[in-house]
């Protein structure tokens, strides 16, 4: 069993120390016409989003190419027939709605408090 946690905001260098090297490094495909869309008359340089991709995993990290934090995290689960099936390990992620007051990590909450790879749509 694989347990890492890793947040939103997080930099490059804290998925290479938990997770290790990605298996590849991919740009965000961008519209031409938001690359020039609010910058100052002049500016040339654009910093495009990029993705840490771990294959081996069952995930993609989107980092924000100007910041450097993660502002996407892209989850796997590897179902039969999608583009990427065979592409990815499947991730099997556990995924806990913040405690708001109630029952806390001991078991006691409530199952739809969590969302994990097998969950379906209707819970």
């Amino acid at each position: 069993v694989f347990l890492e946690e890793l947040e939103f905001g997080c930099c490059p260098q804290d998925a290479w120390a938990q997770l290790g090297a990605p298996g590849d490094l991919t740009y965000k495909k961008v519209d031409t016409m938001v690359i020039h869309a609010g910058q100052p008359h002049g500016a040339s340089e654009f910093r495009q989003d990029y993705f840490y991709n771990y294959y081996h995993l069952g995930m993609d990290i989107l980092f924000d190419g100007a910041t450097h934090r993660a502002k996407k995290f892209v989850l796997h689960t590897n179902h039969v027939g999608h583009a990427d099936f065979n592409s990815y390990v499947k991730c099997n992620f556990v995924i806990e709605k913040p405690d708001s007051g109630g029952a806390g990590h001991d078991g006691e909450g409530s199952r739809s408090d969590t969302v994990t790879a097998d969950s379906t749509w209707e819970e």
